[in-house]
């Protein structure tokens, strides 16, 4: 476990022989299966392991069920029950599962003698969570209703990304929903911060990972400040970029120790993730050292490949997942890199700056072994404000990628809902091209800043443009040129209305919100050439080319 922000150090230094020897003991395991060869489960009735609404995302993006969706085999499963190994965890993605034994000199011969087992892979010890007090975040600052603007703490955090006019036009991630692998979410439960969350339903369930104990408001608060950034609702204390979206908590971690069959949970939730629909999945976790030095991770692993939750995290983006992973705080110590699975080609990893946009000197550095750019974006981590976890009604805060990872898969969830009011397609892919174009640094790049700070509304309009065409539009809205003026009808009705005016580098000249249907925008304060007419209401979003004569 690596939690990505500074809240404390166990040292419990160990060595896997030593615990070898002791038969009392539990001890974790990761088994390779060979295949998933008579399965009772088939890709001819899907619904028996996805949900409706992964299917449809499924069939939104034309991703093809696959093998990889098939459930570990439950044949298998009931023969290594029968060893006296536990099954703790399983991955149908990449066909293994996460076995906890009470006596590994006993069970581990029976294993062997499966052939249906292809590999078995020490993972760590089992720590019980009594002998540890649980994780919290210390407050930076207590904050409660001291700002004047309505987002309170949350304005800095999100005008940074320029998300405002997104919520402006009614667009705050309704109907999107946002899978939190984390640590813990201590009080979420009864925090203020929440109430609008819970009393609207958008709580949608919870699964517990890493202790299979049903209960994931304990163990850490990292988790709940983590969700405050998007979904916090208090006006004047803190607004948080996606307040409309729904909400999966999935906690992974174990708190006690380190060992890399944290790494192998958080895969197990990331599917999970996959299996109820989510559409964003954000985690503030990495991985690279562990209690058990032996099993640590080098830095020649970060190549995406090498380490199983790095694999899997691109997998989640194949099948439809926009998958936001902290970058780490390491960016002073020794490691100095991101964290596994940050490495993961297809997601988009997330580095930390401050307010004014100087980049955290905490946050870790790219690139990957293999030379890619990581991290791709970054957002403020540097006393971001989020809410205070060890008092129910009140707020603080925190600086850490685990920050600035939510900030970036919130209001992506607004652009994502914007995106589906105007019928128009996206993928993992695109969505993170858009944003890295839209980013400051583009096309150069930075080490620790990667892309730099994505601007949400010129994304936006980079996206429409290249997805949207006139044919799409004219059902949306009619453009003609009466004198020195673009007169612009719009056919659908809703209760705000906007025209933003761009050029073809994505710059907004201006922007113009009404109740109106009819808007008159003067061609004579633009200059000559292409420009780009997005007309939007909380119901579409569509862009036309105009030659500006």
């Amino acid at each position: 476990m690596k939690i990505l922000f500074k809240i404390f150090a166990i040292i419990f230094c160990c060595n896997s022989a030593l615990y070898a020897q002791e038969s009392a003991q539990k001890m974790f395991y990761y088994l390779q299966l060979k295949d998933k060869n008579n399965s009772p489960f088939s890709l001819e009735n899907p619904s028996v392991y996805l949900s409706d609404r992964a299917l449809l995302r499924r069939t939104e993006m034309n991703i093809p069920v696959d093998s990889s969706d098939i459930p570990v085999n439950p044949l298998y499963i009931s023969e290594i029950s029968n060893t006296g190994a536990e099954i703790f965890a399983t991955t149908r993605w990449l066909n293994g599962l996460t076995v906890r034994l009470n006596d590994s000199a006993a069970i581990l011969p029976l294993l062997r003698d499966f052939n249906f087992i292809e590999k078995i892979e020490y993972t760590g010890i089992d720590i019980q969570p009594s002998a540890f007090a649980a994780a919290s975040i210390p407050a930076e600052n207590i904050i409660n209703n001291s700002y004047s603007t309505t987002y309170g703490g949350g304005y800095s955090q999100i005008n940074q990304i320029n998300g405002l006019p997104l919520h402006q036009r009614g667009f705050r991630g309704g109907n999107i929903q946002i899978a939190v692998v984390d640590a813990g979410f201590t009080n979420a439960d009864v925090h203020t911060a929440f109430d609008s969350l819970r009393a609207d339903g958008r709580l949608l369930g919870t699964r517990d990972f890493a202790y299979n104990t049903g209960n994931v408001f304990c163990r850490s608060t990292h988790g709940a400040a983590a969700l405050s950034t998007m979904a916090s609702n208090v006006p004047e204390s803190l607004i948080g970029v996606a307040p409309d979206a729904s909400y999966w908590l999935l906690l992974s971690e174990r708190i006690q120790g380190e060992y890399p069959v944290e790494a192998d949970l958080w895969i197990t939730a990331a599917e999970f993730a996959d299996s109820v629909g989510a559409d964003i999945i954000t985690t503030s976790l990495g991985y690279f050292n562990f209690n058990d030095y032996s099993l640590n991770y080098s830095y020649t692993d970060l190549n995406g490949q090498t380490i199983r939750a790095s694999r899997a995290a691109d997998i989640a983006a194949e099948k439809g997942i926009i998958l936001f992973n902290a970058a780490g705080n390491e960016g002073a110590s020794s490691w100095r890199y991101i964290n596994v699975p940050a490495d993961a080609q297809q997601i988009i990893s997330v580095g930390a700056v401050n307010s004014a946009g100087i980049s955290a000197s905490f946050s870790s550095y790219g690139p990957t072994a293999d030379g890619r750019v990581k991290p791709e974006l970054c957002a403020e981590g540097v006393s971001a404000a989020i809410g205070n976890f060890l008092t129910p009604d009140y707020f603080s805060t925190g600086s850490g990628t685990s920050y600035a990872t939510p900030i970036l898969a919130g209001m992506t969830a607004c652009m994502l809902q914007e995106l589906k009011a105007g019928n128009i397609s996206y993928s993992p892919a695109t969505v993170k091209d858009a944003l890295i174009r839209s980013s400051s640094l583009f096309p150069a790049n930075d080490e620790q800043q990667g892309y730099g700070i994505p601007d949400f509304e010129t994304a936006l309009t980079l996206f429409l443009t290249s997805q949207t065409s006139e044919l799409q539009n004219i059902n949306y809205f009619n453009i003609k040129e009466e004198n020195n003026f673009y007169y612009i009808k719009i056919n659908i009705a809703a209760q705000t209305n906007a025209v933003s005016v761009f050029n073809t580098l994505g710059q907004c000249l201006q922007y113009v919100s009404t109740k109106n249907a009819e808007i008159l925008i003067d061609k004579t304060a633009f200059p000559k050439g292409i420009l780009l007419l997005k007309v939007q209401n909380e119901k579409f979003a569509a862009v036309e080319k105009v030659v500006n004569n």
